[in-house]
């Protein structure tokens, strides 16, 4: 059973399946704090899902 609630990581290609915007515009968000920050594993770059899915929400309002 899988855990809805839980931290798990997405990358780039999964990050455009659920908030289809350009790296250009997430990064932008990003550095003004209305994003949340990727983190770094190596030299990739993942984002929580439950944090882009709480962003997501908080646009529909």
């Amino acid at each position: 059973m899988r855990n809805e609630n839980s931290d798990r990581l997405i990358d780039k290609t999964q990050l455009r399946t659920v908030f289809p915007a350009s790296g250009s515009t997430v990064r932008r968000l990003e550095l003004r704090g209305e994003f949340p920050a990727r983190i770094y594993i190596g030299k990739r770059a993942f984002w929580r899902e439950s944090d882009v899915q709480a962003f997501i929400q908080n646009l529909k309002g």
